[in-house]
């Protein structure tokens, strides 16, 4: 191999010969022959070298003397000499010329790029007289180029989801793709140059569940996980993903970690590892052919999220100053999307803990109903349901979401359910809870909005969807307002589905206002209600035909129903969405007795005595009897006195002892404090302390006053 510059290396033919200076131009060849980076070679119609100027040093196989006479692909090692061939002949047929094309050639067993340029020559008679090809190297310029186009890939390829092993694995695949897939141009024998043959990612195991990242030097109980490799199975095999190791130690692994300094190397199997220490994955990288190896840190605000490795193999080009720098700048773009992605997890792990601890764990026994759920949680931590047992037996089943995902979203949720829940017990019809809610959502929106413009949060409106159900056994009815809400689907045995025609009402805390209607419809026994969060479907129709051909088979046991439906759904529709099934019983006519009494004082008489019987038919102990003789006098009086006919009296024999009196009138009782000298004004004071909880309600013609008694000595 050899090269040769200036007049020493300038080979002419005799001066009578077509390729004489004077015969092509001393210009060109002159102009030609001054550039110190550019090889030329002058070729007859056979492609023999006739003249030769070989200035670039290191891809030339023979010297400028040697080389005359002899088939061009003689002079250079070329990747694909076949086609240098063919695309010299096509040039000379045509004289099109061949400009700034990429070839390779081999130089120390390094390929070199190099831009090749070939010209038909001809004659001042136009007589073709042979080619002149011109080689530039311009392998630092390509280097560059790709490096560029892989900095772009991995800007715009790493970091597309915030999870942080699929960053990982976006990493290691865009790190080992194939440079001339980034570049679009291929060089013959460069087809599969990579940046990395081999690529993996090791996290700290706490980043991964989106603890914050340890600091420098990290404590020996840290541990890495293997969360995304490529390149080479059998590494993968011998060091599986998932599995995890110290992040303390004296291997150049570990140093990295350390000192937070990249490493680069060639490996040998002596230079990295001691045979007696050596592991089964090291040994399959050196089985693999590993033979350079840069190391590099990734690390936020001087924090140590983890480790990547980038490995070349034997035939490539070992790794250089100039793959260290693009590997700082993958390493910087991929460490700032892990550490996006743990905040995410962070975050999203607070919001899920948040809304795990608000709902129920499991649905709470009612009267009269059966309930089972299908809990579905994804990015959203912000919806909920809830069965509420109310007094009378009847239940209120809930669902409901706010709008927006995190923390902030689980915390509205939870407020609003804890106001559902109040609201609840306050014994509203559901149209009235609707619309308080709808006031508690609009005050937390309009905090919401108070705050500084420069908070995130302050651009994001608060609304939220809620569906009520007031089931009552007794009556056999069900009652439901909604907000925002798509309604809930009701199966009744053999006789298919339907959705109920329920007012539609604007979003809770939305500044749209209208009013919140109801409907109320017969639910005899073993009707299914199906209630959902509104991503459950999402308008999607496909999911509404499939609840809707699963609840056609409404005699299933719930619990069977629910699994088969979710089953059934979209994958699409699954995340971040709850189902709450409900099947309608029926309340025992025997544990219900109702009493018209007369509007006069005698009236409290007549509810003592039907009182006593009743319970005593029930099995009721004296004691209970008792407290609900003095309870039921106390409420008649009341009525009597301060309320209108007609008065009705009602007892419930369930989990509890329920007794209702209805009147005509629409005062509120309320309970006082009466004086020492006061006649009156103890009655409900009385009741207050021998019922364990009371209430009013108020219908459209009038007031029930409840009570409820635990019984500790029922049959």
């Amino acid at each position: 191999m050899g090269s040769q510059s200036g007049e020493d290396a300038r080979l002419l033919l005799d001066p009578d010969s077509h390729f004489s200076v004077g015969g092509i131009g001393a210009v060109l060849i002159e102009g030609l022959l001054s550039q110190p980076l550019v090889d030329l070679l002058v070729l007859d119609t056979q492609l023999q070298i006739v003249q030769a100027e070989l200035r670039v040093p290191g891809v030339v196989k023979l010297s400028a003397e040697d080389v005359v006479g002899r088939p061009f692909t003689a002079a250079m090692e070329y990747s694909d000499p076949d086609a240098e061939i063919a695309v010299s002949r096509a040039v000379l047929a045509t004289g099109t010329p061949a400009v700034d094309r990429l070839v390779g050639m081999y130089a120390a067993d390094s390929l070199r790029i190099h831009s090749v340029s070939v010209f038909r020559l001809q004659d001042p008679q136009g007589n073709v007289i042979g080619l002149a090809r011109t080689t530039v190297d311009v392998t630092d310029r390509e280097k560059a180029h790709e490096r560029l186009a892989l900095l772009s890939a991995v800007r715009e390829r790493v970091g597309r989801t915030l999870d942080t092993t699929a960053t990982c694995r976006e990493l290691v695949d865009t790190a080992t793709v194939r440079l001339s897939d980034l570049t679009g141009t291929a060089v013959a024998g460069a087809e599969d140059v990579r940046f990395a043959d081999i690529a993996g990612v090791e996290i700290v195991d706490g980043v991964v569940r989106g603890d914050d990242p340890p600091l420098t030097p990290l404590d020996p109980d840290v541990t890495l996980r293997h969360v995304a490799s490529r390149g080479c199975e059998a590494y993968l095999t011998t060091y599986p993903l998932g599995e995890m190791r110290a992040g303390s130690g004296e291997t150049p692994y570990e140093l990295v970690l350390s000192d937070l300094e990249p490493r680069l190397f060639t490996l040998t199997p002596d230079t990295l590892w001691d045979p007696e220490v050596r592991t089964p994955s090291t040994q399959a990288l050196l089985a693999a052919g590993v033979r350079s190896v840069i190391l590099i840190p990734l690390t936020v605000h001087g924090a140590v999220l983890g480790l990547a490795y980038f490995y070349r193999c034997n035939p490539c080009d070992p790794y250089d100053d100039g793959d260290l720098d693009i590997a700082r700048e993958i390493a910087a773009h991929a460490a700032l999307c892990l550490d996006n992605a743990r905040r995410y997890t962070h975050e999203r792990l607070v919001a899920t803990t948040m809304q795990r601890r608000a709902l129920p764990r499991k649905p709470v026994p009612q009267t009269a109903v059966e309930t089972a759920y299908v809990n579905l949680p994804g990015r959203r931590a912000g919806y909920w349901f809830d069965t509420i047992g109310l007094p009378g037996a009847r239940t209120a089943l809930v669902v409901g979401a706010v709008a927006g995902e995190g923390i902030e979203a689980a915390t509205v949720m939870g407020q609003l359910r804890t106001v559902v829940h109040t609201l609840a017990a306050e014994d509203l019809d559901p149209d009235e809870l609707m619309h308080r809610l709808d006031s508690t959502a609009t005050s937390l929106a309009e905090e919401r909005a108070a705050l500084p413009p420069a908070d995130p949060l302050h651009r994001e409106a608060l609304t939220a969807s809620c569906l009520y159900t007031l089931f009552d056994p007794v009556a056999g009815t069900c009652t439901l307002c909604r907000a925002d809400h798509p309604g809930p689907l009701i199966a009744r045995s053999g006789n298919g589905t339907e959705r109920p025609d329920v007012p539609e009402g604007p979003p809770l805390g939305s500044a749209e206002k209208g009013p919140f209607g109801s409907c109320t419809f017969e639910m005899p026994e073993g009707t299914v209600l199906a209630l959902h969060t509104g991503s459950l479907l999402a308008d999607d129709r496909t999911a509404w035909e499939v609840l809707d051909q699963e609840l056609r088979r409404p005699d299933r046991p719930l619990r069977e129903l629910a699994d088969a439906i979710v089953s059934a759904l979209p994958e699409g529709t699954r995340p971040s969405a709850a189902l709450l099934l409900a099947r309608a019983g029926s309340f025992p006519a025997d544990r219900v007795a109702t009493w018209e009494l007369p509007d006069h004082v005698e009236a409290a008489a007549t509810a003592r005595e039907v009182t006593r019987h009743q319970l005593a038919d029930w099995g009721i102990g004296e004691e209970t009897v008792f407290a609900a003789e003095l309870v039921v006098s106390e409420l008649v009086t009341n009525a009597v006195r301060h309320g209108a006919p007609p008065i009705r009296l009602r007892l419930l024999l369930d989990r509890g002892m329920t007794c209702e009196l209805y009147d005509g009138g629409s005062a509120a009782p309320h309970l006082r404090q009466a004086r020492p000298s006061d006649e009156s004004g103890r009655g409900l004071f009385i009741v207050s302390e021998v019922a364990d909880r009371w209430g009013v309600r108020f219908t459209d013609s009038g007031k029930v006053v409840w009570t409820e008694q635990e019984l500790s000595d029922r049959p």
